[in-house]
């Protein structure tokens, strides 16, 4: 993955990427990132060709 490569590993079996030191929770695998990240991960999921990755603030 271009955008944000120290979160996102791409597989080379498959093309699915993994959120790297994600938490599992409920089906949903989740991180906290700083700010100098967020821009970088917001791209990502603008990128993401089915829409899986999801953005908050908090």
């Amino acid at each position: 993955m271009e955008a944000a490569p120290y979160r996102w590993r791409m597989s080379r079996k498959d093309g699915k990427c993994t959120l790297i030191q994600a938490v599992e929770k409920r089906g949903m695998f989740n991180i906290l990132v700083t700010d100098d990240e967020y821009e970088a991960n917001v791209d990502a999921a603008m990128h993401c060709p089915v829409n899986c990755i999801k953005i908050e603030q908090i």
